[in-house]
């Protein structure tokens, strides 16, 4: 049996805790003396997390801004110098065209004629004298192979006339008869009366159009088939002055769908 003085021994001299090892530097190091800079706030950490990736976006929309308004900028200077070669090259071209213009415009026939059911008719015959004049000293116009001429008055058709092509070399004046008939035609009542009327009156005007294709000759260099349509709105029968008309080349716009 253990001594019983031992063992009171024992129970009053408790064990002393083990002291921790060295550290790397050979010295013993309390929990108390840990260096302060190995704390980590996590709040501080998360607000710059937060403040770099605002920055971040902020960066990115002045970015986008910056680049939005650059090409914003080229395709308006890009615009401007479209339209601007576009006026200067139809500008060069216009002037290239002959100039033609209505020296005479006459209606010879104009009758109304309306029937018990309440229908008009129209019979009428127009006279034109229109002339081509190549102003250019250097250029020569084929219009081939034929020449489509409307006549209309308040939108009432007055009848068509085609005419032949015809070469026209430099400074060369050309002078094309026009005669469009139209007979019987069924007009509206109102349409009729009105024409029937301006055209006692002496204020009947027409409108007159053209159609045709031209080839350019300069030289050796050939612009083949050109559309055109040459327009005359508002041609007075007692015009004193011949009355010009306006040339639209169709490679510029589509003056097909213009109303005149």
């Amino acid at each position: 049996m253990a001594d019983p003085e031992i063992a009171q021994a024992q129970k009053q001299t408790p064990f002393s805790p083990l002291s921790k090892p060295p550290g790397p530097d050979g010295e013993y190091h309390h929990d108390s003396e840990k260096p302060k800079d190995h704390c980590v706030s996590f709040s501080e950490s998360l607000d710059d997390l937060d403040e770099g990736k605002h920055s971040r976006e902020v960066s990115w929309r002045c970015c986008c801004t910056c680049c939005g308004g650059a090409c914003i900028i080229i395709l308006l200077c890009l615009i401007i110098i479209v339209m601007s070669a576009g006026l200067i090259l139809r500008s060069y071209f216009s002037n290239l065209l002959p100039e033609f213009r209505i020296d005479k415009a006459s209606v010879s026939e104009l009758n109304l004629i309306t029937t018990i059911e309440g229908k008009s008719y129209l019979s009428a015959s127009t006279d034109l004298s229109i002339v081509a004049n190549n102003r250019n000293s250097r250029f020569w116009f084929c219009y081939e192979p034929l020449i489509t001429v409307g006549v209309s008055s308040d939108d009432v058709d007055l009848g068509q006339d085609t005419l032949q092509g015809f070469s026209q070399p430099s400074d060369n004046v050309t002078t094309l008869n026009v005669h469009t008939r139209v007979s019987r035609s069924v007009i509206d009542d109102k349409d009729g009366t009105i024409l029937k009327a301006n055209f006692d009156e002496k204020k009947m005007v027409l409108d007159v159009v053209l159609q045709t294709t031209v080839n350019v000759i300069l030289g050796r260099v050939i612009m083949d088939e050109i559309p055109i349509k040459i327009v005359c709105a508002e041609v007075s029968l007692s015009m004193t002055t011949p009355k010009r008309c306006d040339v639209f080349p169709n490679i510029f716009e589509d003056v097909g769908e213009r109303d005149y």
